[in-house]
């Protein structure tokens, strides 16, 4: 049995895992497995993959940097397609883990036509079975139209499913109503869908840029300074109860389509610490990233999901 101060340490742990998770809430390579340094595992299901053909469509006129391109303006070119392009559906795994208790998140991304939607899953598994109902179990989702955003939370687990990245669209839920600049300026929070932290020459150093091992993609890998990230994004973990936040490791690896000069996918390994009510732990962050489609806009995809699941 977990008593006294080993209980309490964990139950610690775990409020401050969750707290975390609650800041982190608000891409197309061949392979459609999702791989970790943890080695976890998850494949994308294959009704989000397009079909060969809508993927070829994606090539641009124009502007897609040359053979002697350096990684920053292939960086910056994808970024900005992905910021300012006419949209991009995406699939994203991460995982959270704190002394062995994991935390996993799947997130289905939606932009296109000035919307902008997220479809969120959680999984909570403990080092001990009685502390499993403290991790969250539960499903979000995010929509924004540029003006003004909702927020529904689905805590019945008869109304989701994780594994299957189902829920009912008609469940009983919480629904918050808000403007996007209220996100974004007093929740502090990146523009929904918009890439976490700032990768240019000021903030990062290139690792690798390999332009011969994937036949597809350049892959580019960089060291982010923990000092130049963006505040909204230190933000996920400070405004929740995190404090002595430490980010150790920021590595993020990309894979940028050859043909495209678009992002095929990311993966990020993370080390931070942190502590809240005198305990300090430390966590390891993986997370992939895979874009199904990019600069093509998904809002009539959008506008389908949000009629049924938030009636507007």
């Amino acid at each position: 049995m977990y008593k006294g101060k080993r209980y309490n340490a964990l139950v610690v742990c775990l409020l401050l895992v969750i707290s975390i998770v609650v800041g982190f809430s608000a891409g197309m390579s061949k392979n459609n497995s999702v791989n970790t340094d943890s080695g976890w595992e998850e494949e994308i299901p294959d009704s989000l993959l397009p079909d060969e053909n809508e993927t070829e469509e994606q090539t641009p006129v124009s502007g897609v940097p040359g053979s002697d391109a350096s990684a920053y303006e292939r960086l910056s070119f994808a970024m900005d397609k992905l910021t300012n392009g006419e949209g991009y559906t995406s699939y994203l795994n991460q995982s959270l883990d704190a002394s062995g208790n994991k935390q996993y998140m799947t997130y289905k991304k939606y932009r296109g036509g000035n919307l902008d939607l997220t479809e969120e899953w959680y999984k909570f598994d403990a080092v001990v079975s009685f502390l499993q109902s403290l991790g969250k179990h539960e499903f979000r989702s995010y929509y924004s139209d540029g003006t003004n955003m909702k927020y529904k939370l689905i805590e019945n687990p008869n109304n989701f499913n994780y594994d299957a990245k189902t829920y009912n669209y008609t469940a009983d839920y919480i629904l918050s109503e808000f403007t996007a600049q209220h996100y974004e300026n007093v929740y502090f929070r990146t523009k929904l869908n918009n890439f976490y932290t700032t990768i240019n020459e000021n903030t990062c150093t290139v690792e690798r840029y390999d332009k011969k091992t994937d036949p597809d993609n350049y892959v580019i890998r960089v060291n982010v300074n923990s000092s130049k990230l963006d505040p909204q994004y230190i933000s996920t973990f400070t405004s929740n109860g995190a404090s002595n936040l430490n980010i150790k490791t920021e590595m993020i690896t990309f894979k940028i389509n050859k043909k495209t000069g678009y992002f095929a996918s990311y993966e990020k390994y993370e080390v931070f610490s942190a502590s809240q009510s005198g305990l300090t732990l430390e966590f390891t962050v993986n997370l992939k990233e895979t874009f199904l489609t990019m600069n093509r806009s998904a809002e009539s995809t959008i506008r389908g999901i949000v009629s049924q699941s938030f009636g507007v």
